[in-house]
């Protein structure tokens, strides 16, 4: 928590709909909350713990542990016999991050808001997108798959490492949004400026079951409550049916948007909307995944040649076609683990 809030001030800047139940023998209707948690592991004095349902256990049973750790009030979806004050809502995963946004003092309204989902290149179409706005002077934070132990990480944990950001003086934020994130409504309460789709092929279907599943997981992300302008890659045809189903203003995408000049092992070279570009990463994958960042940067008000900056002085990232050595033969490391990610790797590098 960023901000002293009491029970019902956090309710009321969080936005959700919620009936107070106060059982017989509470004390304080409206006690001051320290802390918005999701596991009661991490609960302490003062704490609001968000009694969630989950696949293996349920947060509701966790409730009276909550207390003795010292919990000041709960969030439930049904009247629990815990002797604390308790705000029933719909959906307890629905409301932990606008919840916890508040509590940590709404970061997401002082920084520009953007997204990134889709099967493959959330990564580097992240940092790409980050290296881009920090070019164009603005001070970046970038979440994902290489900041944390999820690419989305948890309502709660995201909303700390917001206002965190905001705290060092970020005015901007990039997030891989995975489908995950998605389904388990991690990103409740945020508005994204502006989210880009960069594919998408079988991936997490054990979880979400098949593929029309997992594609309506990620075109939630591009609801007209949730992102102001999609920026969408047509070159699958997920993208091309995603551009045709959302309506209001769309920005398409596709790796022909780049005249390609030269594809080395460690570099590219191409022309993207008149400009010259160079960009430290190899594989034509990458001018892919360049084309949709600074499509979305674009969207984000950069001008051209920021983008062009921006991608030139990216940084390299582990693990997404890192080029280890050339000599005596170009060996290659890269986290690629779905069918279509694999195909895409060996083609770029026999090329």
């Amino acid at each position: 928590m960023t901000e002293r809030a009491s029970l019902r001030s956090l309710q009321r800047r969080s936005g959700i709909a919620a009936r107070l139940h106060l059982p017989t023998g509470v004390r304080s209707e409206d006690p001051p909350i320290t802390a918005v948690c999701e596991d009661s592991r991490e609960v302490r004095a003062g704490a609001l713990f968000c009694c969630m349902p989950g696949s293996s256990s349920d947060g509701h049973d966790f409730a009276a542990a909550a207390a003795v750790a010292g919990a000041a009030a709960l969030v439930t979806e049904r009247a629990l016999p815990v002797n604390l004050p308790q705000l029933v809502v719909p959906e307890v995963r629905a409301a932990v991050g606008p919840l916890a946004l508040a509590g940590a003092g709404s970061p997401q309204e002082h920084l520009q808001m953007a997204g990134v989902t889709g099967t493959n290149g959330k990564t580097t179409v992240t940092h790409l997108l980050s290296s881009i706005l920090e070019a164009a002077g603005r001070r970046c934070v970038a979440i994902g798959t290489l900041s944390g132990s999820l690419t989305t990480p948890r309502a709660t944990e995201l909303a700390g490492r917001l206002a965190s950001a905001r705290v060092a003086g970020a005015g901007a934020a990039v997030l891989e949004v995975s489908s995950h994130g998605l389904s388990q409504k991690r990103v409740e309460g945020l508005r994204f400026a502006a989210a880009a789709f960069t594919n998408l092929s079988p991936e997490h279907l054990d979880y979400h079951g098949d593929m029309e599943s997992y594609y309506r997981a990620k075109r939630s992300l591009f609801s007209a409550a949730r992102t102001s302008l999609p920026v969408v890659c047509i070159d699958d045809r997920w993208g091309r049916r995603l551009a045709a189903e959302l309506t209001g203003e769309v920005r398409r995408c596709s790796q022909d948007d780049a005249e390609v000049l030269e594809v080395a092992a460690r570099f590219s070279r191409f022309r993207w909307h008149g400009v010259e570009v160079t960009l430290p990463l190899g594989g034509a994958l990458n001018i892919s995944n360049a084309v949709v960042a600074a499509t979305l940067a674009e969207a984000l008000g950069t001008s051209a040649a920021e983008i062009a900056e921006g991608l030139r002085r990216a940084p390299r990232l582990p693990g997404r076609f890192e080029v280890v050595t050339e000599s005596p033969a170009v060996v290659i490391v890269d986290f690629a683990h779905s069918p279509a990610a694999l195909e895409q790797l060996l083609r770029a590098g026999r090329n």
